[in-house]
């Protein structure tokens, strides 16, 4: 099947809002050949691209059946405007769409697909549709964003979706940056959950203030997650920055969880096997994934404050 030259893993429209009036952002990467970490200024349609990750058809399809879709959600939610049903399994399955077709994840399921010998692919493959039954993880759970003090900022990175766990564990929490002001969050469950209650039902997004420097902790684990590189606002750039990408940018890929699920065994055991998939994939030696400053994190509410 035909390629196109480059694959946007990360789409134009969840770039540009890091872009100043010039229409560039500031791009940090390591280079896995002589180590190191540099940056540079670049347009929002010169980061998030891999050359031949994914089919054209794929593309193509991702193009169709979200990307030219989904501008008017990120407005919303931006705006704190509420989401009707349809909008947020579109936005669900933007999502998940989002985690699974980055280099690392997709470095990482070849891998286990050559182990294993495996040679079939989904139908929907890195698309999704609105009727998969996994965007009920997503729409059931409580969403809110969170907004940055003044004086701080979010980062986006080449792992864009932060997962702290398995999709079907009501403790998982989603973390997805909208622009260096916004991060976007589905938040953990109780245990009782049942996604498909709340999944139907149009809802506003609530916006919470983060105090100051509570972005820069969310940053610090978005940042070891990242792959190989991220991007912040110019205006962001200074000492933190240069020390904080510098130093931990990528020593820890997002796990890929969709890899496994918790009706195929024992949470630990499946995490145990996560991480031996990625210590074999990348050739290094990653200890226990630790999430427990990320999550749980619950929706606030009245009985809370």
């Amino acid at each position: 099947m035909g390629q196109k030259e480059n694959n946007h893993y990360s789409p134009i429209v969840a770039n540009k809002a890091w872009c100043d009036e010039t229409n560039h952002f500031l791009a940090y990467e390591r280079n896995i050949h002589v180590g190191g970490v540099s940056s540079a200024r670049k347009g929002k349609a010169q980061w998030g691209r891999v050359k031949n990750l994914y089919p054209k058809a794929v593309e193509e399809a991702l193009d169709r059946e979200l990307e030219t879709k989904i501008g008017e959600i990120f407005g919303r939610l931006l705006t704190l405007g509420s989401l009707d049903a349809g909008q947020r399994r579109l936005w669900a399955q933007f999502l998940r769409s989002q985690f699974v077709r980055t280099p690392s994840f997709i470095r990482y399921e070849e891998f286990a697909r050559e182990a294993l010998s495996l040679s079939d692919r989904p139908a929907c493959d890195r698309v999704g549709c609105e009727h998969c039954l996994d965007l009920h993880m997503v729409t059931g759970r409580d969403w809110m964003l969170l907004v940055a003090h003044e004086d701080d900022y979010f980062v986006r990175t080449d792992n864009p979706v932060y997962t702290t766990g398995f999709l079907e564990d009501p403790d998982s929490v989603l973390y997805y940056p909208l622009g260096p002001k916004v991060c976007f969050v589905a938040c953990s469950m109780p245990q009782n959950w049942e996604p498909l209650a709340g999944a139907a039902v149009e809802r506003a997004v609530p916006a919470y203030a983060l105090d100051k420097g509570g972005a820069l902790v969310l940053n610090f684990h978005f940042c070891r997650s990242s792959d190989r590189t991220l991007i912040i606002h110019p205006a962001h750039q200074g000492q933190i920055s240069e020390a904080m990408f510098t130093e931990i940018l990528g020593l820890y890929p997002q796990p890929p969880f969709d890899l496994h699920h918790l009706g195929m065994g024992d949470k630990e055991a499946l995490m145990e096997s996560l991480r031996r998939l990625m210590c074999e994939a990348d050739g290094r030696n990653y200890s226990s994934f630790d999430a427990s400053e990320m999550g749980p994190r619950y929706f606030p509410r009245r009985d809370d404050q």
